[in-house]
């Protein structure tokens, strides 16, 4: 289960990736800030949301 919800993870990363390149944001975004998504009054960077995510699969797989 933790393995299927891993790779869930990647995929989503990867679209995550795709969707930046398909938008041409790779090039209007300076390298550093790539990894930082911003909505509205609350940033977080990329890294720090699938921690998040990472961290919720832990909760679940800990029911089990």
């Amino acid at each position: 289960m933790e393995e299927i919800l891993l790779n869930r993870l990647r995929e989503l990363e990867e679209k995550l990736e795709f969707s930046m390149k398909y938008k041409g944001l790779e090039k209007t975004i300076p390298f550093e800030e790539r990894n930082t998504l911003v909505r509205e009054d609350f940033e977080y960077t990329v890294s720090e949301w699938l921690d998040n995510v990472k961290n919720d699969i832990d909760k679940i797989m800990a029911l089990f």
